[in-house]
């Protein structure tokens, strides 16, 4: 995915009218994006070229296929979701930084074993049921927002603190011994944060939706005799696949909500491939152009800034279809299975 990426960029943005007045490159070379030096404006080697440090949302490539490594070794371990927040808190004293994403993998390990073994013994965040409890979440929620608005406008916090991928020392400065404490809160306040906005999204049944096998439909007619069949009990373990299917659904309400779980279930789609949408999009359109050319004063910039938004929306929609999945899931997914013996990949 990397060579892919970087030869698509290379092609892209590194040829033809994209040079400078010397005729070298004039395309962009942050984290060795393009295939290219920038000082001799040609390929020159792979001396300089390193898989080590994989740049845009190929990070989280790296990081999924190493927790997920790791997650079974994990899951052996008594007290494993404090054991990792320890180590989340910890690793930001050392040098190890971005070199295979192994500081942002430690730092996001505690969240993946969460969701795991929520999704293993069926639990998750309870949802607001009664008025009181929505009017608290959605104040929650609302303080939430405003102490991150306040953190980041009137405190300056750095952008580099939610990218949880550098040591205390780069993040912090002088301030890198209470590193630790700074990352056990944000643990604190990003758990809560999900804790609320959870609250405020009703269970599938608050909503109507019906899950094949939980009802048995009246049958048509009588038997033989006259006599209306029973319907048969449903089995304990009837709800079959993942989702309820929207055509079992009687009402709208019901059928979005599925469409919505369904989407979102397949985030990791659009999270990798839409840079792949957009430079597309910047290459062959110059549909940014408008920011290099107009004063953002004008309203051609808001009207533009509308419609991107609306291609973004459409880009993460389709990027999350089914067919998407089924065509990219062996390079963003991998079966990795294999590599663990019969009762390893029991866990």
């Amino acid at each position: 995915m990397h060579i892919l990426f970087s030869l698509f960029y290379t092609r892209a943005f590194c040829e033809g009218e994209w040079t400078d007045e010397r005729g070298h490159p004039e395309c962009e070379f942050v984290n060795k994006w393009a295939l290219m030096d920038p000082v001799v404006g040609q390929w020159d080697g792979w001396d300089k070229w390193t898989f080590a440090y994989p740049f845009a949302q190929l990070w989280y490539l790296v990081s999924l296929f190493t927790k997920r490594l790791w997650r079974p070794f994990a899951l052996e371990m008594r007290w494993t979701l404090l054991f990792h927040v320890v180590l989340g808190v910890l690793v930001g004293y050392t040098t190890i930084g971005r070199f295979l994403s192994i500081h942002r993998s430690t730092v996001h390990m505690p969240y993946f074993l969460c969701g795991f073994l929520m999704r293993k013994h069926a639990c998750f965040f309870p949802s607001a049921k009664t008025p009181l409890a929505k009017a608290m979440a959605v104040a929650a929620l609302v303080f939430n927002v405003g102490c991150a608005l306040m953190a980041s406008f009137t405190y300056g916090m750095r952008v580099e603190v939610w990218f949880q991928s550098d040591p205390h020392d780069e993040v912090y400065g002088t301030r890198w011994a209470y590193g630790a404490l700074y990352q056990l809160c944000l643990y604190a306040w990003t758990f809560f944060t999900m804790m609320t906005v959870f609250a405020l999204i009703p269970e599938p049944e608050a909503v109507g939706v019906v899950y094949a096998g939980e009802e048995t439909l009246p049958l048509k007619g009588a038997d033989v005799e006259g006599q209306t069949k029973t319907p048969s009990a449903p089995k304990a373990n009837a709800r079959a696949g993942k989702y309820g299917k929207e055509r079992d659904q009687a009402t709208m309400a019901a059928k979005v909500y599925l469409r919505c779980a369904k989407w979102g279930a397949r985030t990791l789609y659009p999270f990798v491939m839409h840079i792949a949408v957009l430079l597309l999009v910047a290459r062959y359109t110059r549909w940014y152009d408008i920011t290099w050319t107009t004063d953002g004063k004008d309203a051609s910039v808001s009207v533009k800034a509308v419609w991107t938004l609306l291609m973004a929306y459409t880009f993460t929609i389709v990027l999350s279809l089914k067919p998407v999945v089924g065509l990219f899931k062996w390079l963003l997914e991998p079966n990795i299975s294999p590599l663990f013996n019969p009762e390893l990949q029991k866990l």
